[in-house]
Formats: structure tokens, C-alpha cells, sequence
């Protein structure tokens, strides 16, 4: 019976490690959550302003235990390109070298690294530490913004009456006059055990949900070709649905609008470093999509798009279209673009421009090949269940349940910090791992027992069949006697 568990405990090890796959190929895409929001409010204009180029230490938080360690930040910032821009904010952590005095010594300090290829795909930024700083009862945090104009990575923050925030810049000496209560520095310490205090009761989800606010959405520009080098299928499959964040007019007549210019959703691949080829597409059509949400929408290929390993995303928006598509400004993967008024078969390399990198409101289902004889179905949301889950979700819960940390598989720029992180969609945490473990084996106690009652109810069937089958030979046998001694009497009353 261990065996018959073991198998279907390795089977659904089997299953989830492919349903993982399946997900992973679609990562770079936006996710489905954060479509859904941004497409939610398509129309709202962007809040917050970035810090300006000084150290500004968060009063607000307090350390109170006598040693922790700080593990992630959440953070409310935008990522910009790095070819463009080239520095980095910083956090700093400051001991007070007499507790009368306001001289502090910087103790430990790490660059807040982030580029296209290892921007959050679901709009929520946890920056972790590894390894981990270690801060004392008494310690400060400090974040420090470089040169707005020429940063990769630029803090936000909030002013509204709604939030009160303890901070004051390094350096200025009068409390009375420094100390500032009304601008929500979008930064949070994450520790082990809990040790951070909130002075004002902020909270990881104010972070995050004000966080959400510093970016906007803006229609994609018509007349061009965009190519997105970054969002790449990292298997081979075929999409099912594309879903994305549009603005249409649905009581038009649809006839009429079916052959007038519209998007076109697209899969490349790079046949070399100079030459790109288009392998399929879907033509938005007004009658082959459907309204599943708050300018949001679906589209479902007549014919699945086939893809491979390493396939690009793109996009070509027609001049006028009737179909306006949407896409989040900036904190997005790198964008290639050309103009192009009809949409393009191949394109040369050499004529593309980067085009910044705005993030566009487009995600897919897909059916992936994990080998070849198994096909997993799989959507692009795989981060978050909701961006709105967050904002219930336990600090603890909120960073070690979500997939959505750090990554980046590129060569990065050399920077003076020890702390780059590997992965920003693959650093799983324990406590995912105990849980997953955990469920898997209850399921599979399940099943070991619905085999072995499955088993002991057959044992139960086929005994009743046999005995049934006995008793029947012992009745023939009964009868086939009682003839033969009324034949022997018969027999022998012939012969009197």
C-alpha cells in the first residue's frame, strides 16, 4: 500500500512541477491582476511625487527587539531604462553614536537594484535582502535618492491628509523644524519576527495599495510596431485567449467595424541579431472579442497560436483604430519600436528604436508542451490571485506566499552593493514549501485511502461472488445424490 501512495504522491508531483512550467513560461507577461486593475482605472491620473536627492531617515519605524533582521522592503517606486539612467537609490541603516546626540553612523547600506528585465509583473515591488540586514534596538532606517532626472529606480511618495509619517532629513538638527508628518514615504521594513513598530499604524497594504496609485495608463500610440524582447514564451505551446485593457465602443454595429484597421496581437521570433520574423497573429475583431470586465477583454484565437521557446511578444497598432489598447507607463520590459502604419511580416533590427518601457495591459492562457507527449493549460496570472488579495493578507503571508521577488537572468551594470538579487519571480520562500508539501500529502492520504477502501470493497465483492458460486455447486451436487439413491431404490425394487 506505501507503494500505491508513493506513486500517486510522486504523480502529483509530476503534475504540479508541469502546472509550475506552464506558468513560468508566461511570467514576463503582465499579470492578470494588475491587467485588471490598471484596466479598472484606465482614466485616472497618476499620484505621488518622487524624493528629492537628500537622505531622509524614517522616524516612523521603530525596531523593538534587540536584534532582527530586515528582509525585505516593500516599496512604492518606478523602474525606468537602465541604458538611459544609471543610479540607483540606497537604504542605510543609523546608530546614534550617543543616544543624546543627532550624529548617526552608517552601519550597513545596500543599493535598491532594479531594471526591465526584474520589473514586479503584478505592480507590487518586495525588494529582498540577501543576506538579510541586521539591525539593534535603537537602529534607524534611511533611504537615499539619487539625481532624480538620471535614476533607474525613483521612490514615491504620498501627501494627503489620510496618512501621518514621521521623517526628517539627515543632517537637519532642529526637530521642531524638520521632523515632517504629511509625506507617506512609500518604504516598509520587513524583519523576522515582527520587531518593526509604526509610530502612525502604517501597514505593509498602505504601501502597496498607494504604491499602485504612482503609475497611470495611457492608450499605445497608433501607427507603430512594438516588439517586447523581454516578455519571451520560455516553452513551447500554443495561446488560448489573449486578455488585455482596451476602450471600445460595443453598441456600434460590430459588421460594420470588421474590416476597418485594428490591433494586432502578435508572436515573433528572432531569426538573428539583425532580423526578426512574424510567426502568427490575432486581428482584433470587434465581433471575436467579448467584455469580460471594466474595459477588459477577451479574445480567442479561431486557431490556437503556436509558439516555441524563446518566441517575443508584440504588438502593431493601425492608424485610427477603433480598438484603443492601453499600456502602463513606464516600470514595464524593454520596448522596441518602428513606425509602421500596416503590420510588418519581418523586420530588421537596425531600423528598431527603444522606445522606453511602458508596460502593456496584455496577458494570455496557454496551452504549454512540457514534453511531448503532455500538454498543461496555464494562464499568465501567477503571482497574486488579486492585487486586492493584498490588502488582507498578514505581512508574513503577504511576502512569503507570493512568487513575485526579485529577478533578473541578465549580465547587470557593476554597482557597489553585495546585494543583487538572483531571481524576482522564482525565490520561493519555506513557509510556500511546507504548505504546498503539506497539502499535496493530504491529498495524497486521500486518495491511499479511497484505494485501499476501493480494494477492501472488492476483496468484499469477489468473496460474496465466490461463495454464492460455492453454495450454488453444493446445491447441484445436493440434487444430482438425492436422483441417483431415488434411481438405486427404483433399481432395486424392479429386481424384487
Amino acid at each position: 500500500m506505501n507503494a500505491i501512495t508513493n506513486m500517486f504522491c510522486l504523480l502529483l508531483l509530476v503534475l504540479q512541477s508541469s502546472k509550475c512550467s506552464a506558468q513560468q513560461c508566461t511570467e514576463r507577461f503582465m499579470d492578470l491582476s494588475l491587467v485588471k486593475y490598471r484596466a479598472e482605472h484606465i482614466g485616472s491620473e497618476s499620484e505621488g511625487y518622487i524624493l528629492r536627492e537628500e537622505t531622509i531617515i524614517l522616524q516612523e519605524y521603530r525596531f523593538n527587539c534587540s536584534y532582527t533582521r530586515i528582509t525585505h522592503l516593500i516599496l512604492g517606486i518606478d523602474v525606468r531604462s537602465s541604458l538611459t539612467f544609471q543610479l540607483f537609490p540606497k537604504v542605510q541603516i543609523l546608530r546614534s553614536r550617543k543616544r543624546s546626540s543627532l550624529q548617526y553612523d552608517v552601519v550597513s547600506e545596500r543599493v535598491i537594484y532594479y531594471s526591465t528585465t526584474n520589473v514586479s509583473t503584478s505592480g507590487v515591488f518586495a525588494y529582498p535582502f540577501n543576506p538579510p540586514i541586521p539591525v539593534m534596538r535603537g537602529d534607524l532606517l534611511a533611504v537615499s535618492q539619487p539625481d532624480r532626472k538620471n535614476s533607474t529606480v525613483r521612490i514615491f511618495a504620498i501627501s494627503n491628509n489620510r496618512y501621518t509619517f514621521n521623517s526628517k532629513v539627515l543632517g537637519c538638527t532642529d526637530d521642531d523644524h524638520c521632523i515632517k508628518t504629511k509625506h507617506f514615504i512609500l518604504v516598509y521594513p520587513v524583519t523576522d519576527d515582527y520587531c518593526v513598530k509604526s509610530l502612525n499604524s502604517i501597514k505593509p497594504t498602505d504601501v502597496i495599495e498607494n504604491a499602485l496609485k504612482i503609475h497611470h495608463s495611457e492608450v499605445i500610440q497608433e501607427m507603430r510596431q512594438y516588439i517586447y524582447p523581454e516578455i519571451k514564451f520560455s516553452c513551447s505551446g500554443s495561446v488560448t485567449k489573449w486578455i488585455f485593457g482596451a476602450t471600445y465602443d460595443l453598441s456600434q454595429d460590430p459588421n460594420w467595424l470588421v474590416n476597418t484597421k485594428l490591433p494586432e496581437l502578435q508572436i515573433w521570433k528572432k531569426l538573428s541579431r539583425s532580423m526578426y520574423v512574424k510567426k502568427g497573429s490575432s486581428l482584433l475583431k470587434p465581433n471575436a472579442i467579448r467584455s469580460i470586465g471594466n474595459n477588459l477583454y477577451e479574445h480567442i484565437p479561431q486557431n490556437p497560436l503556436e509558439f516555441n521557446k524563446g518566441d517575443l511578444f508584440g504588438i502593431q497598432i493601425p492608424e485610427k483604430s477603433q480598438i484603443e489598447l492601453y499600456e502602463q507607463k513606464t516600470s514595464g520590459p524593454a520596448n522596441l519600436m518602428i513606425q509602421a502604419k500596416y503590420a510588418p511580416s519581418t523586420i530588421e533590427n537596425k531600423i528598431f528604436h527603444m522606445y522606453e518601457n511602458d508596460f502593456p495591459l496584455v496577458t494570455v492562457e496557454i496551452s504549454a508542451q512540457i514534453s511531448p507527449s503532455r500538454s498543461i493549460y496555464a494562464s499568465s496570472k501567477i503571482h497574486l490571485t488579486s492585487i486586492e488579495s493584498y490588502f488582507t493578507m498578514s505581512t508574513r503571508n503577504l511576502l512569503f506566499s507570493s512568487e513575485n521577488l526579485i529577478s533578473s537572468h541578465s549580465t547587470k551594470p557593476t554597482i557597489p552593493s553585495t546585494n543583487i538579487p538572483p531571481d524576482n519571480n522564482h525565490a520561493g520562500k519555506s513557509g510556500v514549501a511546507v504548505a504546498v508539501v503539506s497539502i499535496m500529502c493530504i491529498t495524497c492520504s486521500i486518495i491511499a485511502f479511497l484505494v485501499i477502501l476501493a480494494i477492501v470493497f472488492g476483496c468484499i465483492v469477489s468473496s460474496r461472488k465466490r461463495r454464492n458460486s460455492i453454495g450454488i455447486d453444493l446445491s447441484t451436487v445436493s440434487q444430482e445424490n438425492t436422483e441417483n439413491i431415488y434411481e438405486m431404490q427404483e433399481a432395486f425394487q424392479l429386481k424384487a
